[in-house]
This record gives C-alpha cells, structure tokens and sequence, in this order.
C-alpha cells in the first residue's frame, strides 16, 4: 500500500511497508534511517563549490534511485545542480518516481522521449545537460549507456562492487563518486571470506571494525580506479550501524596514481596486547608473534577542512527546512570523523582490551577515588606532547600518535 510522506521539505510517495521491514523485495524501496545519508549528501554537494571552488554546476547521476527521494531533494536543496540522471531497473519504482517528481514539481523527460529529441537538437550537449532524465535500465547498462557525469552516487542494498567499475567509467575526470556498502559482515571481517571474494582484502572481526570497513571499501575502489589511470581520494567517510559510506574526489593521471598506490599497506596485528604495526612482523610490546592483514589504504579517510564547512552548511539547512530530521545524529557523525582524522594514523588502541590482557581489575570512570577517569587519560597523552581521542566509547577506543608501547605501558 502506497503512502505519502514528507522527508525534509520534500514531499513523497512510499511503500507503506518501508516502515515495517527493510527488504529489497518491497515494491518501490524506501529506507527511513538513511534520511541521515541523504541529508549528510546534501550538505557534501552544497559544500563542495566552496571548498573545491567549483565554477560549473554539477550533473548528477543516481543508478539505484528507487523512489527518487534522494534526487529530489538534491534538486531542491542544493543550488549548484545542472540536472539529475534517474534510473532504477523497477517499473514500480520508475513509475512512483515520475509522480513523485510531479508532486514536488520537478520538470523531467523519459529517456525515449529525450533520445528522440536528442537526435534532432543542434546543441546536443547543452541540451542533455539541462534536462532531468528518467531512466528505466539495470544499473550497469545504465551507466554503460549514459553520459559522463560530475558526482555519481552508489547506494545499493548490500554490496556496491559490481556497480564501481562501470560507475568509474562515466565518471569524469575531476568528479565525485558516492558509494555505500551494507554488506557488513564482509567489511567488518565477521566474514572473512567475503572479505577476501568481494574486496580482495584479508581481515578479522576486532575492536577497529569501524575504521576498517571504511579502510577496505576505500581499499577496493581506488584500487579499482587505478586501472583507468584515476586516482580516487576518501575525503569524506563514516559509517552508521549497518552501512559504510565513502565519498571520493577523483583526478586523472599515472604518476599520481602510482604514488597514491604506495599508500596502501599491509598490516600486522598482535592478538594479545593489540598493537598494530606497518612494518613489524613480531610484537615490540609483548614479543607475540604478529597477525598480518590486509592491504588496506593507511592515510586519513576525511578531509577535515570540508567536514567543518559541511557543518556550517548544516546551520544554513537548518534554519531553511524546519522539519530537518536527525540533527543530533549527522552533527556527532561529523565532528566523530574530525576527531577520528585529527590523528594521521590508522586504527585506535583498546584501553578496555589492554587491561583484560593485563587482567587489570578496574574500570574506567567510576568515582571511587582509585580509577582514573577517560578523561585523566585523554589529557595524560596531550600532557606528553601527543594528540589523542576517545573515538568509540564501546572499546574504550583512543585515536593517538603515542607510540603503541608508551601507550601500554600507561596501564
């Protein structure tokens, strides 16, 4: 049964069912908890002009639309947009889409009809430019047949990867790629084998597996991109409950590729003490010999300076939409990723993880006058000269540039 909603300022028609189970066997897929995803999109592309100092607006395409929502709302709410590229391989889904561009007055064409016109203009690209196309293809032949697109936004329901190379292929030279990844018993490493089969990376489940889904999803598409001579850069990266979502600045060119190759590693990981190293193969701090996995990117997943202007956007979306939901969740999301990229160091130390392989019996934060407190530790690290961070309070999880022995040896 269909249903209409509002989501920000944009006004919808839905399956009724969306709310009740998330399943791609719904008729027209909605998910309400990715209105975080959408929003934080929005404020990616409204702060990418500035920060980029982007002339020309920018051409959209969305090979999984579904209801469009997402598409409707970047036409609404961003002033930078040339026009929107619609596709979804449902007929369900083409035809709530159309109403729904309709309900929110959004002037469209179909493809046929665009074709037929198309052949007949005299100025081809300033006409596909300007038009808002729906598209009714698989994903992949979409992408094969369209045409080159700025920002290209990947958020299918479980794994992205057979949509990345044919996405890599229309996206032009100086664009931005959007991909989410919800498979996360591959990019977390409860799956093992799926990681391996799907990313090309060995990893293990662990107290880090925030960072290192993002780490090999990153890991996977600009390895993929390095075939097509681009380099694709993580600048914004996070993840939510049961999804990881990345999105890349692309630039052409071999020698920029090679050296950005260097940048991804092998790692090695002792199971007890849990240190993690680049180049050791036996554990400095407890003389156990060392886990290795990966290769994984080693360098930061966000660029600080775009997160603080996407927050400044925020402030400006919230004052132009109301009803602008999950405020509190995208603002701990974004200053979560400035703190989590103020250290250029990949993955955290456990303290609680420490202290059971210490067998340590105290706990952390309890006022009894003999354990120290998150923060006496926090500040004990700064005191030393060092950054540091308590990114996931779950595993006590410190983000520093202390050395992994200085740290143990604080406990």
């Amino acid at each position: 049964m269909l249903k209409k909603i509002t989501e920000s300022n944009t006004n919808i028609i839905i399956d009724e069912n969306s709310f009740n189970t998330i399943s791609k066997d719904l008729n027209i897929f909605y998910n309400p908890l990715m209105e975080i995803n959408r929003t934080i999109s929005i404020l990616f592309l409204r702060s990418i002009e500035k920060h980029f100092q982007l002339k020309n607006k920018l051409n959209i395409c969305l090979p999984l639309c579904a209801s469009g929502v997402r598409g409707i709302r970047i036409l609404k709410e961003c002033n930078n947009i040339n026009s929107v590229k619609f596709n979804d391989m449902s007929k369900n889904a083409i035809n709530i889409l159309i109403d729904n561009l309709k309900l929110n007055n959004i002037d469209y064409i179909q493809n046929k009809e665009f074709e037929n016109n198309y052949i007949n203009n005299e100025n081809k690209v300033e006409y596909r430019k300007n038009k808002n196309i729906v598209f009714n293809m698989e994903a992949n032949k979409f992408l094969h047949n369209t045409f080159y697109s700025d920002y290209i936004d990947i958020d299918p329901f479980g794994s992205p990867v057979k949509f990345i190379d044919s996405s890599l292929q229309k996206l032009n030279k100086n664009g931005f790629l959007a991909v989410t990844a919800t498979d996360t018993a591959s990019i977390t490493g409860s799956s093992k084998t799926a990681s391996m089969r799907r990313y090309g990376s060995h990893i293990f489940n662990c107290e880090n597996k925030k960072e290192l889904s993002l780490r090999v999803l990153a890991t996977h598409i600009i390895k993929q991109a390095a075939k097509l001579d681009l380099k694709l850069t993580p600048i914004i990266s996070y993840t939510v409950k049961h999804y990881a979502r990345i999105y890349f600045k692309s630039e052409p060119g071999k020698k920029k590729v090679d050296k950005h190759l260097e940048k991804i590693n092998s790692f090695y990981f002792c199971n007890k003490c849990r240190n993690y190293s680049i180049e050791l193969n036996k554990c400095n701090t407890c003389q156990n010999e060392l886990m290795s996995f990966g290769p994984l990117y080693s360098e930061k997943l966000s660029d600080i300076k775009l997160i603080k202007i996407m927050l400044s956007e925020f402030e400006l979306l919230k004052k132009e939409i109301n009803n602008l939901n999950f405020q509190k969740e995208i603002e701990f999301i974004l200053n979560n990723q400035i703190e989590y990229n103020s250290v250029n160091l990949p993955f955290g130390y456990s303290i609680s993880k420490i202290i059971k392989y210490k067998n340590i019996n105290f706990e952390l934060n309890k006022p009894d006058g003999r354990t120290p407190k998150l923060d006496d530790i926090i500040n004990l690290i700064k005191e030393k000269g060092y950054d540091a961070y308590c990114v996931d309070k779950k595993y006590l999880l410190i983000k520093t540039n202390m050395p992994f022995k200085e740290f143990y040896e604080l406990f």
